[in-house]
């Protein structure tokens, strides 16, 4: 099974003032030809909320 493109998976620090950088980010990667993916870990959240 070959993919066409590269995959990355990025995970986000949920805090306040990050989320709009890290998707300008994905947004970069995704026009350099690679796949970005989002992970979020709830209970990471859980942790740190």
């Amino acid at each position: 099974m070959g993919f066409d493109r590269e995959h990355i998976v990025m995970l986000p620090l949920t805090a306040k003032g990050h989320l709009i950088p890290f998707l300008a980010l994905a947004k970069q990667i995704q026009r350099a030809k690679i796949l970005p993916a989002t992970a979020n870990w709830r209970r990471r959240i859980a942790v740190f909320a």
